[in-house]
């Protein structure tokens, strides 16, 4: 996890107010981040939390004098937290920058184009024209992982309990596939073939990436 220190000093005298409000930005790779999630804590006063507008920019109102850790959090990407000082009871403390890292991606070659599906593997016959993927973890199948489909067929399919899903195809059709899962880093393969049977094996993501 990416960390910066800061103490930020209140922009306007301290004086008796309802708080100070605290304005920043989340950005990545030089470009605002919307729909990041912003959570403040502090030892003293209840987690507080909001959401990047669309241009990256988020404010947190009413923050007594304090120390608080603030993140930023979005799944795709490493999250980023510093830790500020609020000196006053009024006005504004910031701007305060919060930078994503992108997540590590994954990318992996699973598909054997020339391994058809026969009886033993699968109740349903090659002539059914079936992708059939299986996703494993390190702790083994991976139920409810999402398995987006890009060419050709464009769809997105959910891993059963026991990490298998079959993706029905109308033609010979050949795509690549995205699969992700909270807590693990997205997976994409190669293109893939009608009839071929595939095992995704996730890795689990660093710490602080999401």
């Amino acid at each position: 996890m990416l960390t910066v220190t800061l103490a930020l000093l209140v922009a306007a005298a301290a004086s008796a107010g309802s708080g100070t409000t605290l304005v920043g930005t989340v950005v990545s790779l030089g470009q605002p981040i919307p729909g990041a999630e912003i959570s403040v804590t502090s030892p003293t006063v209840s987690p507080r939390n909001t959401v990047s507008r669309t241009d990256g920019s988020f404010q947190l109102p009413r923050l007594l004098p304090g120390k608080y850790v603030v993140t930023a959090r979005l799944f795709g990407f490493c999250g980023a937290t510093a830790n500020i000082t609020v000196l006053g009871s009024s006005g504004e403390v910031g701007p305060l920058v919060l930078t994503l890292r992108p997540a590590p991606r994954q990318v992996v070659s699973v598909c054997t184009c020339d391994d058809l599906i026969t009886a033993q593997q699968s109740p349903q016959p090659p002539q059914s024209k079936t992708y059939l993927f299986r996703v494993v973890g390190p702790s083994g199948p991976v139920a409810g992982a999402s398995i987006r489909v890009k060419g050709g067929l464009s769809a997105t399919f959910l891993s059963g309990t026991d990490g298998s899903v079959r993706i029905p195809a109308t033609s010979d059709q050949r795509f690549s596939v995205t699969v992700e899962h909270e807590g693990f880093m997205p997976a994409e393969t190669d293109d893939c073939c009608l009839n071929s049977i595939s095992t995704v094996t996730l890795v689990p993501r660093p710490e602080g990436c999401t």
